[in-house]
């Protein structure tokens, strides 16, 4: 028999075996609650096994979908309750073996019948299917995602090694130069790397085609080979200056020749690589049109755009290429120095580190740094190439046997049947995805940094690591540029220069939250009324906004499922709540609170509120992560064709702030992430309006895509200042947000609409009784989920009515955090603040006791005009008044005696202990009136 479902046909129908009259299938759908039904699972089953598991040549793959579908929506919610329950009973159950928790809710990989639709996304499993044998599709292969690195415990320590067979250490570590395990493994390496040659000879070398970003074609006539031909030859092609200068490729093959399953590879190393655009977390357009980085001396494997990339590219790209490889290189020097058992070495910013076991001694000292260093520089010397080298699992877990570390890396990291990557440079052998420059010898000038103690995977319960910290250029110059700048960050330190200047402190019953002394808190005021006096000529209304909500807010937000373990929360009443961890929920409930009309729109909303955020203790530092903060926080309502506008006046105010504090700036665009919310055509005309604005505001071609790296609420703009010292920090923001006014049902009636003869409520009925005097109308503004019982569903939101609009919620901060602002300016000025943001304008010396009455008058004038000064009446002597007045960056001093008594004026002097002269006192006044309103 067969069966009819709407359009669709089912080749099978069986009977139910109690009744052979009666139908599995119901009479009609309507018999179906919507609201009953769920989407639970996706199956990729094998595609040469049935479902017993068994051979099956003749079996088609497909792709499972597997739904539950209850009566009620009531059984639907208590069957969600009960599979709940029994995920985390899995989830527990995993805390009894010896991987720990961490190893299920970190690894990316899963048994492909077995993932929840939750699970997908988190896992980045949705398009990543690879074409497999008859057109079908192949079981999936794990990603690489934000959450590659492992990091709750993920194995026992070394001392029970001998419970698990792939933990192996075979007595107590002993430091030893040189150790026996170095030609065990050089001896496995060349016998799997005769293997992957004889693999290479097979593949097909055919001519290749390969474009330049300026559309240049390299093609027969440069003689370029598939699988030969590498970035290295395209570089030479274009000029051996290049060739020599060049760190990494970045690589878009447009087509393939040759290529099988065997070339797939997972990483396995434990780094999380936040460079190129070869992260899977990205979308995969964006992955294809701007490629993925390639070694220079890895062969093309076909038709490909090419970007040949220095040290200094724009993305960084090269930099962090560079010190990765430079890690391998000090990894090296520890194998040799101390036979250390190499964890995970990766680059960050301003360098590079490694982590590496050496026993459960004292650790490295500052005084062996010198020896790892002329280590590092015996391997530059010898310019030793970097190879690339695929391998399997098993040949991964033989060639790093002597090291508990990498083979729990392989054995959480490498599903079984897959591949991944291996790196050499001299004897160093690393498991690593890489991309490295061509060889050591590219590392000219570099310098091993600090020491410091860690622990494997970041828990304190496992074996103490030795964390070296190093840095290195292509050249000397840079090396020297950058350890002076390291110096002088060190000086202008804003803890230290925090502490010098009596701005601000802290104290352990309130960790991460700053208490504000006297003239700190009069720079806090004056970056708030800087934006306060902005708001006011461009158009926003400032607010003020609750502390603590319900947490019923949040879950209608979004925030409670993805935040709230960095959230404060307590119980009131029986019912838990919460300190605001940011402000747009709040703001949202502000626009839904009445009707709103297209007239209003753009609708500007400003908030300082104090935020909380319970970040954890290890992460707390200074002003530049802590608890208790407060944002320049706004949020602009706006129709969808006043974004480019609107966008335009944001960055217009982000280019007065940063001009007026001296810090220049850098623009990116990032777009639809992989996991998206919202139709695309959506995203595309956002990313489009955002994208004119900034060709507006500083021309197209001055700023740079970021693909695939928007909000998952919408794209945003990233604006990078840098300071003084050149150091990037990311403070401003500019986001376009589609959710929020869809989870809060904001709306708003669009010109033309019904004027006041109908209204409709949140659920978009439409009712008579609207005010026909001004046209307003009432809307209800409860929330779903927040005075309701439900959790909000984006399925619940009805179609709006034909007479209404959902604004697009644009969030934007320019100053970002006070907290972080004030540290990052008393750096970036190295504690001698400006005239109109300094705490001490000015001081009044006398210069004899008897004249101290003057300095007072002197004082009071000021104070009385608004500025902030003291006075010295101290017993000092001149001299060192004055110099004290200059330690301490009083930007004048006043020098008072008898001849300015009788002149009503000063005698003036800056910090710099520059001599201005005499000036009278209403001279003075009007010129500091100056140097305020005109922010010097």
């Amino acid at each position: 028999s067969i069966c009819r479902v709407g359009d669709d046909w089912w080749d099978i129908c069986e009977n139910n075996s109690d009744s052979s009259s009666q139908s599995l299938f119901l009479g009609d759908t309507s018999q179906l609650d919507p609201n009953a039904l769920a989407l639970t699972s996706v199956c990729w089953p094998t595609n040469n096994e049935d479902e017993d598991g068994e051979s099956d040549e003749s079996f088609l793959p497909v792709q499972r979908f597997v739904a539950t579908a209850w009566e009620t929506e009531s059984d639907l919610l208590e069957y969600k309750t009960v599979a709940d329950k029994a995920q985390v009973t899995v989830k527990k159950f995993g805390e009894l073996v010896s991987w720990g928790l961490g190893s299920l809710n970190e690894l990316e990989y899963t048994c492909p019948c077995c993932t929840s639709i939750e699970q997908l996304e988190s896992f980045g499993l949705g398009p990543t299917t690879r074409p497999g044998a008859r057109g079908g599709m192949t079981q999936m292969l794990p990603l690489r995602t934000d959450k590659t690195r492992l990091t709750e415990e993920s194995g026992p320590k070394i001392e029970d090694a001998s419970a698990r067979p792939s933990h192996r250490l075979a007595s107590k570590f002993v430091p030893t130069k040189n150790p026996e395990w170095l030609r065990e493994r050089e001896t496995t390496y060349d016998a799997i790397r005769k293997r992957r040659e004889a693999e290479l000879d097979a593949k097909p070398k055919i001519p290749i085609e390969v474009t330049l970003p300026d559309g240049t074609v390299l093609g027969l006539d440069h003689n370029l080979t598939s699988w030969t031909s590498t970035p290295y030859d395209v570089a030479m092609c274009i000029s051996e200056g290049l060739a020599n200068i060049a760190i990494v490729a970045r690589v878009g093959h447009t087509s393939r020749v040759g290529q099988t399953d065997k070339d797939a590879v997972v990483p396995g190393d434990g780094i999380q690589y936040n460079y190129g655009s070869d992260d899977d977390d990205k979308n995969n357009n964006s992955k294809k049109e701007k490629g993925e980085l390639w070694d220079l001396t890895r062969p093309l494997e076909g038709n490909c755009n090419i970007e040949i990339l220095k040290f200094d590219s724009d993305d960084d790209a090269g930099k962090a290429v560079f010190w990765h490889s430079s890690a391998h290189i000090l990894g090296q020097s520890l194998e040799h120095n101390y036979g250390a058992l190499l964890t995970i070495g990766p680059p960050i910013a301003g360098g590079f580190y490694y982590d590496a076991y050496m026993g459960d001694g004292e650790g490295l000292s500052e005084s062996q740094l010198g020896e790892i260093d002329d280590e590092f520089r015996k391997s530059v010397k010898r310019k030793e190439k970097f190879e690339r080298l695929v391998v399997t699992k098993e040949e991964a877990l033989d060639l790093f046997s002597y090291s508990p570390f990498k083979t729990a890396l392989i054995a959480a990291k490498v599903p079984d049947g897959t591949r991944t990557t291996v790196y050499r440079n001299g004897d160093l052998i690393d498991l690593c995805m890489g991309p490295h420059v061509p060889h050591t010898g590219k590392i000219k000038a570099f310098k091993m940094l600090r020491c410091s103690a860690a622990q494997w995977l970041g828990d304190a319960k496992n074996d103490q690591l030795q964390r070296v910290y190093g840095v290195s250029y292509p050249n000397k110059k840079l090396l020297k540029t950058h350890i002076a700048n390291l110096e002088a960050a060190k000086e202008r330190d804003h803890r230290r220069l925090g502490v010098q200047q009596k701005l601000f402190m802290f104290h352990k019953l309130s960790p991460g939250s700053a208490f504000f002394l006297p003239h700190g808190t009069i720079v806090y005021n004056t970056l708030s009324e800087f934006i306060r006096t902005q708001y006011r000529k461009r158009g926003y209304s400032e607010v003020i906004t609750p502390n603590i909500f319900n947490l019923k807010l949040w879950e209608q937000s979004g925030h409670a499922k993805h935040y709230k373990d960095d959230m404060f929360t307590f119980e009131v009443e029986g019912e838990e709540w919460g300190m605001k961890p940011m402000n747009c929920p709040a703001h949202c409930l502000m626009f839904a609170s009445t009707t709103r009309s297209y007239r209003e729109l753009p609708m500007r909303i400003a908030d300082f509120g104090v935020l909380h955020r319970n970040e954890q203790s290890g992460a707390l530092g200074g002003l530049t992560r802590v608890r208790r903060f407060q944002q320049d926080d706004a949020h602009i309502f706006c129709q969808e064709d006043q974004i480019q506008e609107e966008v335009v006046e944001c960055l217009e105010f982000m280019k007065f702030v940063y001009q007026t504090f001296g810090m220049s700036y850098k623009l990116e665009l990032s777009t639809r992430p992989a996991k998206a919310l919202g139709e695309k055509v959506l995203w595309d005309r956002a990313e489009t309006a955002l994208a004119a604005a900034m060709d507006q505001f500083v021309g197209e071609g001055n700023w740079k895509e970021n693909p695939g790296d928007g909000a998952f609420y919408g794209p945003k703009i990233d604006i990078k200042v840098m300071d003084a010292m050149d150091r990037i920090h990311q403070c401003a923001t500019i986001q376009l947000d589609f959710q929020l006014p869809i989870r809060f049902d904001l709306r708003y009636r669009k010109k033309g609409g019904v004027n006041g003869e109908n209204q409709s409520d949140v659920n978009g009925n439409v009712h008579a009784n609207g005010d026909a005097t001004n046209g307003a109308v009432t809307v209800e503004t409860t929330v779903n989920g927040v005075n309701g019982e439900k959790e909000f569903d984006e399925g619940s939101v009805e179609v709006l009515p034909p007479d209404f609009a959902r604004p697009v919620m644009v969030h934007r901060a320019m100053l970002g955090s006070v907290e972080r602002m004030f540290a990052v300016l008393l750096e970036h000025y190295g504690g001698k603040w400006p005239f109109w943001l300094s705490p001490r304008q000015a001081l009044v010396v006398p210069v004899g006791m008897s004249f101290v009455p003057y300095g007072n008058r002197v004082k009071d004038r000021l104070l009385a005009a608004g500025f902030h000064v003291d006075i010295d009446d101290s017993t000092k002597s001149l001299k060192k008044k004055v110099r004290d007045g200059q330690i301490a960056q009083y930007n004048y001093i006043f020098v008072v005696g008898e001849t300015e008594e009788t002149n009503d004026s000063v005698n003036v002097r800056n910090r710099n202990n520059e001599q201005e002269g005499e000036k009278k006192m209403d001279d003075v006044i009007a010129e500091f009136k100056n140097l305020c309103e005109t922010y010097q």
